[in-house]
């Protein structure tokens, strides 16, 4: 390439990093350019304490135990879980291995599969994604598929745009995923942007990067089987790059665990007629998705499963 051509495609993606920042509220654009001076500001805070005053003492551990798990009541596994199988997590609570150790900092999500938190590794100083399968068999034997399929990716000689998991655990009789921590998915980024959908090169750009990951699962034989925008992360809010995340109803095309399978909006024909499915169910989740990040809202929002299909037929024949 040369230097002219380089100049233009680094110009390029500055202009489409620039569009991806004006989908920003306000309030977290002004935020994170204070970002940088107020971690400047409080860098070594406790150690500028302790130097000024020698019985000065600070231990996270000391916090109070403030529980970030919905339903807070213990029902079972010694008093550990919730009603719905969910370990009960609070802030600073360890999660470990042999290994490692992981400090919880905070609550990234939940759904059927369980919770996903935001943690500290004690070893390495880095914060990570861990995700904490639900206490029941069904869950435990999905999870060691998703395992399977990602050590299957992960271990790629090519780096593509799919999560990376570092490791995987028993806590408490549940099974912890260790993944990188990502950033806003592109739902978040739609719903900033008010549903007014994003600009063409934009889309064009994300298009690009999950086309690149779909077609290295369909070179290893493998199915998502929940493409959605909640399930595309970005890596940080001022990058252009994303990545696939939650294998969790992933398979692999010979061994199919499910014929009930796709978030609505995104499911396909032969899956609302339990037809059998190949790696094409991820292509027309692929473009529900494109559509709905061009418009901002879903191309197919069905009610139900008829609705959806009625919707389909409507506008395909």
């Amino acid at each position: 390439m040369n230097n002219t051509n380089r100049k233009r495609t680094t110009k390029k993606v500055r202009t489409s990093a620039f569009r991806l920042y004006e989908c920003l509220p306000v309030k977290q654009r002004t935020q994170s350019k204070k970002l940088t001076l107020i971690r400047k500001l409080t860098t070594d805070l406790l150690v500028s304490y302790q130097k000024s005053n020698s019985g000065f003492y600070y231990d996270q551990e000391d916090n109070p135990k403030r529980t970030i798990t919905k339903n807070k009541v213990p029902v079972s596994n010694n008093d550990l879980d919730n009603s719905e199988a969910e370990l009960i997590i609070y802030v600073n609570q360890i999660l470990y291995d042999k290994d490692h150790k992981y400090r919880v900092l905070e609550m990234l999500g939940s759904g059927t599969f369980g919770q996903v938190v935001k943690c500290k590794d004690l070893k390495t100083k880095k914060e990570v994604a861990v995700k904490i399968v639900k206490n029941l068999p069904a869950y435990f034997n999905q999870a060691l598929t998703e395992i399977q399929i990602l050590n299957f990716i992960n271990k790629s000689e090519t780096r593509q745009p799919v999560v990376e998991l570092f490791s995987h655990f028993m806590f408490q009789n549940h099974l912890c995923f260790v993944f990188e921590l990502l950033s806003v998915n592109l739902y978040e980024l739609i719903k900033w942007n008010h549903y007014r959908g994003l600009e063409m090169k934009l889309v064009c750009c994300f298009m690009i990067q999950i086309l690149s990951s779909l077609i290295h699962l369909y070179d290893h034989g493998i199915i998502h089987c929940d493409l959605k925008p909640e399930n595309i992360l970005l890596e940080g809010l001022f990058t252009i790059k994303v990545k696939l995340i939650d294998f969790g109803s992933a398979c692999f095309l010979h061994k199919k665990m499910y014929n009930y399978i796709q978030s609505r909006y995104y499911r396909s024909p032969e899956v609302i007629l339990r037809l059998p499915y190949t790696q094409s169910i991820d292509m027309w989740s692929f473009g529900c998705l494109l559509a709905e990040l061009f418009i901002g809202l879903p191309l197919f929002p069905g009610s139900n499963e008829y609705d959806q299909l009625a919707r389909i037929i409507q506008l395909r024949g």
